[in-house]
């Protein structure tokens, strides 16, 4: 009887040190890893990330793009080597979908946060033999209807022959994101019966080309009452070029993001959806667990009209200090584990 008692003893000194070890994460940051003219959007995503890595002892190794596909695409094949560490990519316009399909490297844990592969890509990895545990998107129709709909409130109803103009300046039209924010303006505008949308004109996320787009747009259109913008950077540049033209009293202008100095440049901003940096290492820390849980394909309505009781959060987030955040407190582990959603967030800080 000595003998499987000894054996079973060796067994489980050679698999607890596995079973302790600590949980590992590459992301492929598309964007920089300093600010730039798109916005800290990116860089405030990893701030989540690393926040909530620590608070659930996840060794989160993060690789930056610069909005390069090349560098990209380089990054994933390299990370695809190691199939110890779960892997989390954004696939803007199909470029994280093409890579993994022509690779000869398959990983067995791929979470795809903010944008996705299409079905037909997703069924395709899924039968090559990669490991598509989910997904976690934020609703950007959502978010693009919700910045209509703000943006009309802001101004008065004109009389009933006449209709309120506004111009939009559009994303990269390619990235999902653009497209969906923007077809949830389309959705509202189309509704609206005192709204007419003027334009819509791509500005590429950029502050720079909105500066340059909207003085042009406001000569064809001078009539304009509101500018929807499809990130903060796009409003920020829109914004200046008004404020050049004596214009900026007389048009609102609104963005999405929450980007820094948004509550005191532009008129509106919608954003929250930088915080499911902090949720996907949620789910990688729940399907980790003894008592694995799946990650499953999620679209979360986590978009919210800034206003003055978010400032917490905001101030938090912009001063790069989230460790106010428990976030053990969300997972399906507590015993009375919290909603992950912006109130929820906020409340931890004073």
């Amino acid at each position: 009887m000595k003998l499987p008692i000894i054996i079973l003893f060796a067994l489980l000194v050679f698999i607890a040190p596995q079973s302790h070890s600590q949980t590992k994460v590459t992301f492929i940051n598309p964007g920089y890893a300093h600010s730039n003219p798109t916005g800290d959007f990116w860089l405030n995503v990893t701030l989540f990330m690393q926040a909530a890595a620590d608070d659930l002892n996840i060794n989160l190794t993060v690789q930056y793009a610069d909005r390069n596909h090349i560098i990209m695409k380089q990054l994933v094949r390299e990370a695809l080597q190691d199939t110890d560490s779960y892997l989390i990519l954004v696939d803007e316009k199909s470029v994280i979908a093409h890579t993994l399909i022509n690779s000869t490297h398959i990983h067995p844990a791929i979470i795809f946060l903010l944008n996705q592969p299409t079905q037909a890509q997703t069924k395709r990895l899924v039968k090559k033999g990669y490991g598509i545990l989910g997904s976690l998107l934020p609703d950007n129709f959502q978010a693009g209807k919700l910045l209509a709909k703000k943006l009309v409130s802001l101004i008065d109803k004109p009389h009933r022959r006449y209709k309120n103009e506004m111009i939009a300046l559009l994303g990269e039209t390619a990235t999902l994101a653009a497209q969906q924010r923007e077809q949830g303006l389309l959705n509202y505008s189309n509704r609206e019966p005192h709204l007419n949308l003027k334009q819509r004109v791509a500005a590429n996320w950029s502050y720079d080309e909105a500066f340059q787009l909207t003085p042009g747009l406001l000569k064809r259109f001078p009539d304009t009452k509101l500018i929807w913008s499809a990130n903060d950077a796009m409003a920020f540049g829109a914004a200046a070029a008004l404020t050049e033209l004596g214009l900026r009293e007389k048009i609102k202008v609104g963005g999405v993001n929450w980007d820094q100095k948004q509550s005191t440049h532009l008129d509106t901003s919608i954003g929250g959806h930088v915080t499911l940096g902090g949720l996907a290492m949620i789910k990688v820390f729940e399907h980790n667990q003894p008592e694995s849980m799946s990650v499953g394909d999620n679209i979360y309505p986590i978009f919210t009209v800034y206003s003055e009781k978010y400032a917490p959060i905001y101030n938090a987030i912009h001063n790069k200090n989230i460790d106010d955040i428990d976030f053990s407190r969300f997972t399906a582990m507590n015993k009375a584990p919290l909603e992950y959603n912006l109130d929820a967030l906020n409340s931890f800080f004073k």
